[in-house]
């Protein structure tokens, strides 16, 4: 009980004996003829005092008890409050020992993933040195081609190759067209003409021109960095235009421009056995790309295309993505370095996203973006086609790289993707490098 009501009704109670006091005080004035009854009635009111009195000590002592009671719990109280800041405070002790072992750990695997990476660099450093190798030891078989052809011949004469007097190397721009003609006029036939960087120009590509017309067994005809110019090409696009044979055409690095593109797509519009056009390195930008996608809408025959180091731009792309999309003939596409921001591989996205035949894109050397690499990544989540994606040399940064690497873990064709020459960071390259589903499809 409250301490405070006890002492009201102690104050009540000294009141009602007052007014009791008074009215005995009033009745005894009142009644002194009865003497006899008021000493009984006030001993029976002082008998009454005495046990409110008596009551309100009881009352006393219950409140001192609860007084007692609520010290005792108290203290209880902050001696649980002392133990659970002690829990606390070990608590604390054990969370910085964590953060200090994780610290620890992180520390560790980092200088793993170092260990990992620098032992990656020099596994790529000797698969380098192998490529060169090999490459060198490719080049010593293709210079011992010539002399193997040579004892072929004289063992087989029906072998019937392109062959001169002296090293091809050896002669004059006359002496090429001399030797053509010459060889010709013997109808002699061939199998492949490679005149790379041999300046064949406008009079050997009318000899070649003139023979195509009436030979059926050339099936390449290579003439890289020729110099044949747009007259040239013209003459020998009129004469595949009419054969059935050539399955190779190669003219690239000839200068030849949208007009020589032109003359060149135009005859494919017609002929159906070219499987392979290499126009690289030719500056064609535009107008030849409108008459490429002409083309692309008839030409059931062209597997690979080549038109790396152009000048096709987001805007030639635009032009030829709808026929893109519909022909099912092509397989390979090089696009490589032809000045394509992220809008023109968003459009080669949309592409993927509808054409499921070319399983070879070569965008390397462009300028894609984080946002290219990022629409080519959902594009892979559709494409089941694509085999080798080549996005080397590209800005495409840490979020693209990631959204690429994203992809392939739903795409199961792509098994080469070429990221090498793209700046990441050192971490997202270890990552890369040790993830099991793109490990193996990577290059860094």
């Amino acid at each position: 009980m409250d301490q405070q009501p006890l002492e009201t009704r102690l104050f009540a109670l000294e009141a009602e004996v007052a007014k009791l006091k008074e009215d005995l005080h009033q009745e005894a004035q009142a009644r002194e003829a009865h003497q006899e009854e008021i000493p009984g009635e006030v001993d029976r009111l002082i008998e009454n005092v005495k046990w409110l009195v008596g009551e309100s000590e009881n009352n006393t002592q219950q409140v001192h008890l609860l007084d007692q009671e609520f010290k005792s719990k108290y203290r209880g109280i902050g001696d649980l409050n002392s133990q659970l800041e002690s829990k606390i405070d070990g608590l604390k002790g054990d969370c910085e020992s964590k953060d200090r072992q994780i610290a620890e750990l992180t520390r560790l695997l980092e200088a793993r993933l170092t260990e990992i990476e620098k032992a990656c660099e020099q596994k790529d450093r000797q698969i380098e040195e192998l490529t060169s190798l090999l490459e060198d030891k490719i080049t010593t078989l293709q210079n011992e081609i010539p002399r193997s052809n040579e004892v072929l011949d004289t063992i087989h004469p029906e072998r019937q190759y392109l062959r001169f007097f002296k090293p091809i190397e050896e002669l004059s721009d006359r002496e090429l067209i001399q030797n053509l003609k010459k060889q010709w006029k013997l109808d002699q036939k061939f199998q492949q003409i490679s005149l790379k960087n041999k300046k064949v120009g406008y009079e050997g590509a009318k000899a070649i021109s003139t023979a195509l017309k009436s030979d059926d067994s050339v099936t390449v005809l290579a003439l890289e960095g020729s110099d044949i110019g747009v007259k040239g090409v013209r003459v020998l696009a009129e004469a595949v235009e009419g054969n059935q044979c050539v399955s190779m055409l190669v003219l690239s690095a000839n200068q030849i421009g949208d007009e020589g593109a032109r003359a060149v797509f135009e005859a494919l519009q017609v002929n159906k056995s070219v499987r392979t056009l290499d126009l690289s390195e030719n500056k064609i930008g535009n107008p030849g790309a409108k008459v490429l996608a002409e083309t692309l809408l008839t030409n059931r025959s062209l597997n690979t295309l080549n038109l790396s180091v152009n000048r096709i731009g987001d805007e030639g792309i635009k032009l030829v993505t709808d026929s893109l999309m519909v022909n099912l003939s092509l397989t390979a596409i090089d696009l490589r370095k032809n000045s394509l921001s992220s809008q023109g591989a968003a459009m080669m996205a949309e592409v993927l996203k509808n054409n499921h035949t070319i399983t070879t894109l070569n965008l390397s050397q462009n300028d894609i973006g984080g946002e290219g690499a990022q629409a080519l990544a959902e594009a892979l989540r559709i494409n089941q086609g694509i085999n080798i994606l080549d996005l080397s040399v590209n800005r495409i940064g840490d979020k693209g790289a990631k959204a690429l690497s994203e992809s392939l873990k739903s795409n199961m064709t792509v098994s080469r993707l070429n990221l090498a020459d793209t700046p990441l960071s050192t971490s997202l390259k270890a990552t890369l490098r040790v993830e099991a589903h793109i490990s193996w499809r990577i290059k860094i």
